[in-house]
């Protein structure tokens, strides 16, 4: 049987996964410096032990994961099978070698949801252009050049109008994250904007919400 280790970028995702976060599948805080030096730190025989038989990693939501923790957590991965797999850390970002040598990689994400922040701006994976440290640029790096096969799925049933009868696609809510992500400079179309208003809770002049929705 094959070992395996499930990570996400959130404590939810990670449960439904029944896996860990990126942070504790790294043995980092989330007040860790991803500073190439300092994640050289921590690396106990606990975690050494925890990734010597790892075959599959599954890693979920990595869509929001910022490139500079993807890269920190393929580089604590190569210093944990350093010494048991023959990892090789200077090659954390290379195919083949990023993720300690784990033979199979799997990664999950929707790219059509925001992009995570990082230093306080938006950091996606696919903006492996942008300027932001070696970190970053080395995190996008790997994202990009260190996949074999993509599968690309492009139906979806998030987005359903279930108050239609048969359900529908919904009309509102793809378009209106289009715009969130890149609104070109344009004022909001009008009829999102009053789908917009009628999601507002009706509250009365006590103070009290007075809803027939809820």
């Amino acid at each position: 049987k094959l070992g395996s280790k499930a990570l996400a970028s959130s404590n939810s995702a990670a449960r439904v996964i029944r896996g860990d976060t990126i942070h504790t599948g790294a043995h980092l805080s989330g007040q860790s410096s991803l500073l190439l030096s300092a994640l050289e730190k921590g690396v106990t025989p606990d975690f050494i032990s925890e990734y010597e038989d790892v075959e599959i990693l599954i890693i979920e939501e990595v869509s929001l994961i910022p490139p500079r923790l993807l890269g920190a957590l393929s580089y604590r991965l190569c210093l944990a099978r350093e010494n048991t797999r023959q990892a090789e850390p200077a090659l954390y970002n290379t195919r083949g070698k990023a993720f300690g040598g784990i033979p199979l990689i799997i990664m999950l994400g929707d790219f059509m949801q925001l992009a995570p922040f990082e230093q306080k701006q938006r950091a996606s994976l696919l903006m492996h252009t942008m300027g932001k440290g070696d970190e970053h640029c080395n995190g996008c790096r790997l994202f990009w050049d260190a996949m074999t096969h993509v599968h690309f799925l492009h139906g979806t049933h998030r987005f359903v109008d279930k108050k239609v009868t048969p359900p529908a696609p919904c009309p509102i809510l793809p378009r209106l994250f289009d715009y969130m992500r890149d609104p070109a400079g344009k004022p909001i179309d009008s009829d999102l904007w009053d789908a917009i208003l009628s999601w507002k809770i009706r509250i009365d002049s006590t103070g009290k919400v007075n809803d027939p929705r809820l």
